[in-house]
């Protein structure tokens, strides 16, 4: 395993050449050797030229974790570690003195902001990460270090609406560890995968999207599980006492392993902790961040050759991205109100209902309540909104075969280099926790069904979507026969073609018939002139 890192890619002659004031950028993985380089050839720069490194974190954990290693190698001498939220604290609590001024990091050559990403993925439910955000760049009597695997919206924020350069360093992230990627489609999915593990005492590491969500699946698997969530989350922190085993989160940072079978989490430990076990191979994310995603994967440390990840991914469709571009779009046009039309105009039209969450807030000045943006949050909705349109624009590019969920699949398993250009496939499968197509069909070969009642459950089993005049889902399932059997016949064909990106699968030529039938009912004879029923094509069956 000779993979390139950080301090191959960056070298002291780099370092020579920063300049008070430059920003650096250091875009990668897990794994890279970030903290190598900061803790090695970052320290001996600053040793030798009688300067210090403070280093900013986004989670009391890794700051902990952090903490644990500089104090075994001795480098308290120039290291000095801080939490952005306490950074954010002396923030707030300066203006509420109503003290003029910034802080004075001047004795810092080195400010190193750890996990980057912070300051716009948690500004969802922490509008004061614009506060140390805006603090940090103000610091420019030092040299400015933002690292992250997930770089991409911060990076971009400083460059093109700050219009300030960077000095960027990147290393592609390396997923061949990968040996597996499904989706899976719902909770009864991920519960079904679970069984498969406890049965086979399979260790699992679950990032789950809300806690109370991860509560569920806690409380369902007790005995084999421990729960983390974040202890300030307006969220989560009503959970966190009762739930939260602080010893053994304490345990799992300092020995990086947990005992458990199952650990579940919430994006408290999305970035910046190690998990290095060579028996765990199963990672679930259930979260809705694309760059959050790509964070949970890299907890899990590569140990060697044969160590590998089969990746669960929560699968998104057309309809739940539509759904966030709409709200994303509100949120937008909120904004909008206040700064282009001013506070009065915005609390006139938003007063009954805020569709803005945490990217408007209030803040005090000269004593007075005003509403702040956060521009960070703000930035990443409209980015956010354009990959989303991106996703499901190529959704449609995959003819009459329902595309609901291509688009996103595609999208993710493109990321992590699961894609040969050369035969144009991608690599994954998906899981639905449920009967699959071909077995359903299977089963009910030759099963009669009556009525529009009898059908209703064959026809969401096939569940081909209706779509309006822009070529939208409307939500609904198509009904009539004629085009159920094509879509069969899509499948079948495709499916002979050894197309592996299909949502199901037909290795038989499965149609629907109609016919006429009769029956006896409480006495009497009942006439059904449109029965349905489940042939192989060329194979019709008598009455």
């Amino acid at each position: 395993m000779n993979k390139q890192n950080i301090s191959d890619i960056i070298s002291n002659e780099d370092i020579d050449g920063w300049k008070t004031g430059d920003i650096v950028a250091i875009d990668a993985g897990t794994g890279s050797g970030k903290t190598y380089f900061v803790m090695n050839k970052l320290y001996e720069k600053a040793k030798c030229e009688g300067s210090k490194i403070v280093v900013f974190f986004h989670r009391n954990n890794t700051k902990n974790q952090f903490q644990q290693q500089v104090d075994e190698e001795g480098k308290g001498d120039v290291i000095e570690l801080q939490t952005y939220q306490y950074l954010e604290h002396k923030i707030k609590d300066r203006k509420q003195r109503q003290q003029i001024g910034r802080f004075t990091y001047s004795k810092y050559r080195y400010i190193v902001c750890d996990e980057s990403h912070y300051f716009i993925d948690d500004a969802s439910f922490n509008h004061d990460t614009d506060l140390s955000f805006s603090e940090i760049m103000q610091m420019d009597m030092g040299i400015r270090i933002f690292m992250s695997a997930t770089n991409r919206f911060i990076k971009a924020y400083i460059n093109n609406t700050l219009e300030i350069k960077t000095i960027d360093y990147i290393l592609k992230p390396d997923f061949s560890h990968i040996k597996k990627l499904v989706f899976y489609t719902n909770e009864d999915a991920l519960e079904v995968l679970m069984e498969e593990w406890k049965a086979s005492n399979e260790k699992a590491m679950l990032f789950i999207q809300s806690a109370e969500k991860g509560i569920k699946f806690h409380n369902r698997y007790f005995e084999q599980s421990m729960f983390v969530c974040s202890s300030s989350n307006p969220k989560s922190k009503k959970f966190y006492n009762e739930y939260v085993n602080t010893e053994l989160v304490e345990s799992t940072l300092k020995n990086e392993r947990f005992e458990s079978q199952f650990f579940i989490t919430t994006s408290c430990f999305d970035a910046g902790i190690n998990i290095k076990d060579a028996n765990l191979h199963n990672i679930v994310v259930d979260m809705q961040d694309i760059d959050v995603l790509a964070q949970c994967i890299g907890r899990k440390r590569i140990l060697n050759e044969s160590d590998h990840v089969n990746l669960y991914v929560r699968l998104r469709t057309n309809k739940q991205l539509n759904g966030d571009i709409t709200h994303n779009k509100k949120v937008i046009k909120a904004v909008d109100v206040l700064r282009n039309e001013g506070q009065k105009a915005y609390v006139n039209k938003y007063f009954k209902t805020v569709p803005t969450s945490s990217i408007i807030y209030d803040d005090v000045e000269n004593g007075e309540i005003i509403k702040r943006i956060n521009e960070l949050m703000y930035h990443k909705l409209q980015t956010t909104v354009k990959e989303y349109q991106y996703i499901i624009k190529w959704c449609s590019k995959f003819g009459r075969l329902p595309a609901d969920s291509y688009g996103y699949c595609k999208y993710i398993a493109g990321l992590l280099d699961r894609y040969d250009p050369d035969i144009d496939v991608y690599s994954y499968s998906i899981e639905d926790g449920l009967i699959t197509l071909e077995h359903y069909l299977e089963q009910n070969l030759g099963c009669i069904y009556l009525t529009e009642k009898d059908r209703k459950p064959l026809i969401e089993k096939i569940a081909y979507p209706l779509k309006t005049k822009s070529g939208k889902s409307n939500g609904k399932y198509a009904k009539t026969i004629n085009v159920l059997n094509g879509y069969l016949k899509d499948i079948y064909e495709a499916t002979l073609e050894g197309d592996d990106g299909l949502i199901n699968y037909l290795s038989k030529p499965y149609q629907i018939e109609k016919f006429s039938t009769s029956r006896m009912e409480n006495g009497k004879k009942a006439n059904y002139k449109a029965a349905w029923r489940i042939i192989l094509a060329g194979e019709g069956l008598n009455t």
